[in-house]
């Protein structure tokens, strides 16, 4: 019983340690591609981390976006990123730390601060919606409301 848990986290290790994490960024964004959306950036990964750096996000050739930088740690049954410094070009918003944390077939959660307050909420990804707990004033016109809270709809 020993030499199979052993077998087992050592097979889950490797797989964690092996995974191709540049490849697995460059298939995301040629998926990001056919929905017209292109971001530049610099990347780094190690065994445990993929990382990008000095991002700049374009919507059909139009900058919308860019991150100072952009950990993230795939584990397979816990996954999490870690975004400094995230603005967006409409409105002046900042989002200075945001953390999501996904573990599979459960809603990623978030947390973070910015420019216009706290962020927690969660990502529902059966609805495509960003939930958004207890939001300021200022940001409610970007959201709508149902029974469940205020989101943020989008397709992405």
């Amino acid at each position: 019983m020993k030499k199979i848990l052993i077998a087992i986290a050592g097979f889950y290790l490797g797989i964690i340690v092996f995974m191709p994490k540049t490849e697995l960024y460059y298939k995301a964004l040629e998926i990001l591609d056919k929905n017209r959306i292109d971001i530049i950036s610099k990347t780094d990964s190690n065994p445990f981390r993929f990382e990008i750096k000095n991002a700049k996000i374009y919507y059909l050739n139009s900058k919308t976006a860019s991150l100072k930088d952009a950990k993230i740690y795939p584990f397979l049954f816990y996954n999490r990123a870690e975004i400094k410094d995230f603005k967006l070009n409409i409105g002046n918003y900042v989002i200075k730390n945001l953390e999501i944390t996904y573990i599979p077939f459960l809603n990623a959660k978030i947390r973070g601060n910015s420019n216009f307050g706290e962020l927690n909420g969660y990502i529902n990804f059966k609805e495509l919606k960003i939930y958004i707990k207890n939001p300021r004033a200022d940001i409610l016109e970007f959201l709508k409301k149902d029974g469940k809270g205020y989101y943020y709809y989008e397709r992405f």
